[in-house]
């Protein structure tokens, strides 16, 4: 305890430390290293001293990842580590049993098409129909390493199988994107409730513009909500994308999570 105590005295006296010597700077030129070092400082109080529970959100590209780290650290007295922190957060999983983890699932499909888009937004591929990208390399190169995979859709399957493996952890759980667009409330209460976090507010806060809003290469498409309550997604696949998707997939994750796959339909 005494030890706890004089680590908390050291993380407080070098925050006001930090304080005295920048108070009277101008930060314009060294503004990041200033939040690098109090990034850093704050990361190092919550991991070490265990003052807030520490987060780590993982799930592929495209699948709500940045979308629940705000909401996370909008509604609750947590410390979120960022993408890159304690592993990569689209690859396997660094897992630590100090931490708490949300693993976020889409749809293969909904996320097939989104990936689709994102790799288009960043002129990653050259790809001039979905159906050319479904069946041609994986595009990103940090997605092909972390997971070694021939195909795109093959990352869905993968990256499942690996972090399933901590499915039964007290301190994991497993969100739908699908659920979280139709009631993020119910999504947030159902982990406060599993982790038994402190919300900030009376009630739970929803974000007022996107999360990743940061500028892209290209412009991106305004999220709509029904396109993927309704599925509309699905009138982007073939017939043989259909049949070549579900090859790919692994039925047991698909079940697992519980996605009703679709049919092949009549083209002619």
């Amino acid at each position: 305890m005494q030890g706890v105590k004089f680590t908390r005295y050291i993380v407080s006296w070098n925050a006001a430390m930090l304080h005295k010597c920048f108070s009277n700077v101008d930060l314009s030129s060294c503004n990041n290293h200033y939040k690098k070092y109090k990034r850093c400082l704050n990361k190092w109080c919550a991991i070490t001293c265990g003052r807030r529970p520490v987060v780590k959100v993982y799930g592929l590209l495209r699948t709500g990842t940045n979308y629940i780290t705000r909401l996370i650290d909008l509604n609750f007295d947590v410390f979120c580590l960022e993408s890159t922190e304690e592993g990569w957060k689209h690859g396997p999983c660094n897992y630590h049993e100090r931490f708490y983890y949300v693993f976020m699932v889409k749809d293969p499909y909904s996320w097939l098409s989104s990936f689709y888009e994102w790799e288009l937004i960043h002129n990653r591929t050259k790809a001039g129909s979905l159906s050319e990208f479904i069946t041609g390399p994986v595009t990103h190169p940090e997605l092909q390493r972390a997971w070694s995979i021939d195909y795109p859709i093959s990352a869905w399957s993968e990256s499942l199988r690996s972090w399933s493996i901590y499915k039964n952890e007290n301190n994991v759980i497993f969100l739908k994107y699908e659920d979280l667009l139709e009631s993020f409330t119910d999504q947030l209460a159902n982990l406060s409730q599993r982790f038994g976090f402190k919300p900030k507010n009376e009630v739970f806060l929803n974000l007022t513009k996107r999360a990743d809003d940061w500028a892209t290469p290209k412009p991106r498409k305004k999220l709509s909500q029904d396109y993927y309550t309704n599925k509309e997604y699905l009138k982007q696949f073939t017939s043989d994308d259909i049949e070549f998707i579900q090859k790919c997939l692994d039925m047991n994750m698909v079940e697992e999570f519980g996605y009703c796959l679709p049919q092949q339909h009549d083209e002619t």
